[in-house]
């Protein structure tokens, strides 16, 4: 659901002598413009708080003074569509990383469940340095090559889920 659209009027598409702008929407199968706000210059945006997700609409807007208005409008038109940004459903495994930053060559992982799939320590290039299979492990100890100072990957690829955490190396 959206919460507010931000309509904001450009720098360039400022008038002088303008006293307020007026903002009218019409939504998608509407006939008529609707007044939304009236904002004072110089303030140039107002926030929409009635657009629902996956609707569309067209914004009109005009600029008025005490002593007139603005032959014509500025009109946009806008299409909302839903982004989906995270679902709660599908929780991510937690991964506990230790010691980080790493000084020695053994690297403790363990997660919040028992996990089959893949460990990959990787560069952040994407390059592996080492790949270990895990058969329904809550806790593995990784022997690890040496490794230069610097930041690392590692990921960690079950069958419903990809997580990725950072390891420091000193």
């Amino acid at each position: 659901m959206v919460t507010g659209l931000h309509l904001h009027l450009g720098s360039g598409s400022t008038r002088p002598g303008t006293d307020a702008y007026l903002f009218e929407r019409k939504r998608s199968g509407e006939n008529d413009y609707h007044f939304i706000e009236r904002i004072a210059a110089p303030a140039t945006s107002c926030v929409d708080h009635t657009l629902a997700a996956a609707e569309n609409a067209t914004y009109r807007l005009r600029a008025v003074s005490d002593s007139s208005e603005s032959a014509g409008y500025g009109v946009v038109e806008i299409a909302i569509e839903p982004v989906v940004l995270g679902n709660s459903a599908t929780e991510q495994p937690a991964i506990l990383l230790y010691p980080n930053p790493v000084q020695q060559r053994r690297v403790t992982v363990r997660f919040n469940e028992a996990l089959t799939g893949t460990l990959e320590l990787l560069r952040t290039d994407g390059k592996p340095v080492m790949v270990t299979q895990l058969d329904h492990l809550s806790e593995t100890v990784l022997e690890r090559p040496p490794l230069p100072a610097g930041s690392y990957l590692l990921r960690v690829i079950s069958r419903d889920n990809v997580s990725i955490k950072k390891l420091l190396s000193e």
